[in-house]
């Protein structure tokens, strides 16, 4: 039977052109169930895109993505990874809007009742765009997935770090008073403000690397993907 792929989101439609020569720069984007396509494919719908270097260590460069909004606290021991989508940051790295490489992760069962994380690349892509599930790329790294109440770094020989699991929303907004300001009733946020999405969750996934991994690049511009296969 043939496998299709149905592509979820292309977070913002946008590209974040991001400097790594400059000082530490931050890309995000957010974009809770607000696509119809997604409202039905929680797991695979995504929140926040984060591009930044390590505060640690400027020569290393951090791709972060949530996936799945809301998750009450009542279930985040629960709520696992789909084993069906394939998230991807996009990297341009000439400035054209097109995708030269590639930084892939999906997750598996393993047979402990546990997830296993891979993650593939940053590499060349064997076809541009998303509308195909191609993990022809050699894996990076995998390891596990952590717990709602563990934090376990996958190091990689390559010199890369990874994490998935459930977090808290890094994503801040007060969103009553944002509709407030929408329907004229009030003409700025409050100080301080309600964080709407306090106590709440999301899947998480974050791959650290050297800079050097990127081949060169100064600037790149950075999108993400979540793709579904289909029969």
């Amino acid at each position: 039977m043939s496998r299709h792929l149905r592509t979820l989101v292309v977070l913002g439609g946008v590209i974040g052109l991001v400097g790594l020569t400059a000082r530490a720069t931050l890309l995000r984007g957010a974009d809770h169930i607000d696509a119809p396509v997604t409202t039905g494919d929680a797991p695979a719908d995504i929140n926040d895109l984060f591009v930044f270097r390590a505060p640690d260590n400027t020569n290393r460069v951090v791709f972060a993505m949530t996936a799945n909004p809301l998750i009450p606290p009542a279930e985040a021991a629960a709520t696992r990874f789909p084993t069906d989508v394939l998230y991807q940051w996009k990297i341009d790295t000439d400035g054209d809007a097109v995708e030269d490489l590639v930084l892939q992760a999906t997750v598996r069962d393993d047979d402990n009742g546990g997830q296993v994380l891979v993650v593939r690349g940053p590499e060349v892509p064997a076809s541009i765009g998303t509308t195909g599930m191609d993990l022809q790329i050699e894996a990076s790294l995998s390891g596990p997935v952590s717990g709602a109440d563990e934090t376990m770094i996958l190091e990689g020989s390559n010199g890369m770090r990874a994490f998935a699991g459930v977090r808290d929303d890094p994503f801040y907004i007060d969103l009553s008073r944002l509709l407030e300001i929408l329907g004229g009733q009030a003409t700025g946020f409050r100080d301080p403000g309600v964080d709407a999405l306090a106590g709440l969750n999301t899947l998480a996934i974050v791959v650290e690397m050297p800079i050097s991994a990127l081949g060169g690049a100064t600037n790149v511009g950075v999108w993400a993907t979540s793709s579904r296969a289909t029969n």
